[in-house]
């Protein structure tokens, strides 16, 4: 995505160019975006994380090929006449992205950086959206935060999406129980999930060094880091 070093204070530029945007890409999607960019710590990185991730899964749900990036597809959803409420799923609106907006190279290839993390920003929430639709499962704005603040892989967010569902979870509220948000019921529920899960990413760790691990979880969720 070739992020380098950002000034303090990249956050509202930032912000300033997904709002510009709104009218193009719908409300849903600004908010989204704007979620992630404004909660996550240290936003460069942040975006890595969660752009490398949601462009994982959804070329294993079908939604994007290879050579296709978030950032390519936020700057084109930025560029679009239509927004992604005057389409019947986020999948037929990626489509049209695709087939019906076409990119400048010179244009991209200048991007000022808070225009480049915006449209990866456009293109994660875009993406996010349909990796919602596609799984059937609510997945909140936070759970994105905390994938970049926990450094996910796409694997890892695959597993607990998976591990939700079975267990008959509506929403992913990892971040909920990382904050110590739940009730007790819940707290217990999800961490017998997060247990499970952690197990079957890491086989070879002990139950003891399960417990450790989502205790660093929980510390790093509720840190707060500079941008």
């Amino acid at each position: 995505m070739g992020f380098g070093a950002f000034l303090t204070g990249i956050v509202g530029p930032v912000v300033t160019v997904i709002t510009n945007c709104s009218s193009a890409i719908g409300t849903a999607l600004t908010n989204l975006a704007r979620t992630i960019v404004v909660n996550g710590p240290k936003i460069e990185m942040i975006l890595r994380v969660i752009s490398a991730a949601v462009e994982t899964l959804s070329q294993i749900f079908g939604l994007i090929n290879k050579d296709e990036t978030a950032e390519d597809l936020g700057a084109k959803a930025a560029e679009s006449d239509k927004s992604a409420e005057e389409f019947q799923s986020t999948e037929d609106y990626i489509q049209y992205l695709r087939e019906e907006v076409q990119l400048d190279a010179e244009k991209m290839k200048n991007l000022k950086p808070e225009e480049r993390m915006a449209y990866t920003a456009i293109g994660t929430a875009i993406l996010a959206k349909g990796i919602e639709e596609k799984a059937e499962i609510s997945i909140p704005a936070d759970f994105w935060v905390e994938v970049g603040k926990q450094n996910m892989k796409a694997e890892e967010v695959k597993a607990y999406i998976e591990q939700f569902k079975v267990n008959g979870f509506e929403e992913l509220k990892l971040s909920d129980y990382l904050k110590g948000n739940l009730s007790i019921s819940e707290n217990k529920q999800i961490a017998s999930i997060m247990e499970s899960t952690l197990k079957e990413l890491n086989s070879e760790l002990s139950a003891e060094e399960i417990q450790e691990k989502m205790m660093e979880m929980k510390q790093i969720s509720n840190e707060t880091e500079g941008r």
